[in-house]
């Protein structure tokens, strides 16, 4: 395992080093990477480091949720509520009835499998979106007009409908039958799972100002308490739906709100963690990609994948044009809602480790999405960000 932790990351940096040079995003040097060093090429990563993917992953999507939850300011979302509730809930939605009504009419898929691809597909990735927003606030652009946090906010709560759609579709298909109460339940996770950080994010805004620790020590508070989160969604899927991944983000989100000056420094913490998190996350989603059963669904992927984000930019579009934003802080929003990766790194392997038919097929997918959008919406993000004036205010 040590030896292939060590070509892992050796790999992986070498080649993001390169992508950084070219002006890629690196999460496509580490896909890159986890394709040459996995079974499919070089087979130098440990069978013990695969066997417990799934779990790596769920500890990078921790890390995503608390830096996301920690990057929502509340107030800032009152001022921009309309906007940011129709951007957070009407593209994911668009696209996951879009992707599920291809796949089911062109791909001749079941409905249940077709609308876990499109749940997979729906969500913007935070990996991409988080850092390019927050140095945008930095310069000062489009925060007048709460640019950012609308961004921030959407692609947040974007993530943790996808995630919630997501994980119901998942217990459906592991039971065997239509679980179409646990539709009906999606409105009581959502609830529980805001109650539940609430509660949390309290107490530990009570805990850390009482008690003095090292901030390395908080940070590994809020992962176990997180992975503990986790575990009692899984504990209680049978009784009552609770969404733990909406909790985790608020739990960030109330940190924010009550204790300010501890949850920008944890910012920072968790900015450092994401390193290793985010290499291990990317590399691993290569590993697992079979490259022969891929090719065979090339080019339905990419039409699917094409079609479904220009419907995605439509619904963006109609939301905000009638908005106070500018031409170029409308085409960087429309940019922000673009790139695909974290998520679908996250959960885009979880079918394939289920056994489910179309597994490989809806991991491949998931990576073309990848390849496809996360270059193509960093770089328009990046032109998009520069021609923006900064506020003067």
């Amino acid at each position: 395992m040590i030896v292939s932790l060590s070509f892992i990351i050796l790999v992986t940096l070498l080649l993001s080093a390169i992508f950084k040079k070219l002006h890629l995003p690196t999460i496509i040097a580490m896909i890159l990477a986890g394709i040459l060093l996995g079974p499919q090429l070089l087979n130098v990563v440990d069978d013990s480091i695969l066997s417990i993917s799934t779990e790596l992953r769920q500890i990078a999507l921790v890390v995503i949720l608390l830096r996301a939850g920690m990057s929502i300011d509340l107030s800032d979302l009152k001022q921009v509520g309309k906007r940011a509730v129709l951007m957070s809930f009407l593209p994911p939605l668009t696209e996951m009835i879009l992707v599920t009504l291809f796949a089911v009419f062109v791909m001749k898929w079941s409905v249940l499998d077709s609308a876990i691809l499109g749940s997979i597909l729906a969500a913007v990735s935070l990996a991409v979106v988080v850092p390019k927003t927050i140095e945008m606030a930095q310069d000062k652009k489009g925060v007048a007009k709460r640019i950012p946090q609308m961004i921030l906010a959407a692609s947040s709560i974007d993530n943790v409908f996808v995630i919630v759609v997501f994980s119901i579709l998942i217990s459906t298909s592991s039971s065997g039958s239509t679980n179409w109460i646990g539709l009906i339940n999606i409105p009581l996770s959502i609830i529980l799972g805001i109650l539940l950080g609430l509660c949390i994010g309290l107490f530990f805004v009570y805990l850390f100002k009482k008690i003095h620790v090292r901030d390395t020590v908080k940070v590994l508070v809020f992962m176990a308490m997180s992975f503990l989160v986790i575990s009692i969604q899984n504990w209680l899927e049978d009784i009552v739906s609770i969404s733990g991944y909406l909790a985790i983000l608020v739990i960030g989100s109330v940190l924010l709100a009550k204790y300010p000056v501890l949850a920008k420094r944890m910012t920072d913490k968790f900015g450092k963690v994401w390193v290793g998190a985010e290499i291990m996350l990317f590399v691993l989603i290569g590993c697992a990609l079979d490259l022969s059963q891929v090719v065979q669904i090339l080019w339905l992927g990419l039409g699917l994948i094409t079609l479904s984000m220009f419907f995605r930019i439509l619904v963006v579009w109609m939301i905000q044009r009638r908005s106070n934003l500018d031409k170029q802080e409308l085409r960087f929003v429309i940019s922000s809602t673009i790139p695909k990766a974290t998520m679908q790194a996250a959960i885009g392997a979880i079918p394939l480790s289920m056994g489910l038919s179309s597994g490989q097929s809806i991991l491949g997918i998931a990576v073309f999405a990848i390849l496809l959008t996360a270059p193509i919406g960093a770089i328009l993000m990046e032109i998009h960000e520069k021609k923006m004036i900064p506020d003067t205010k």
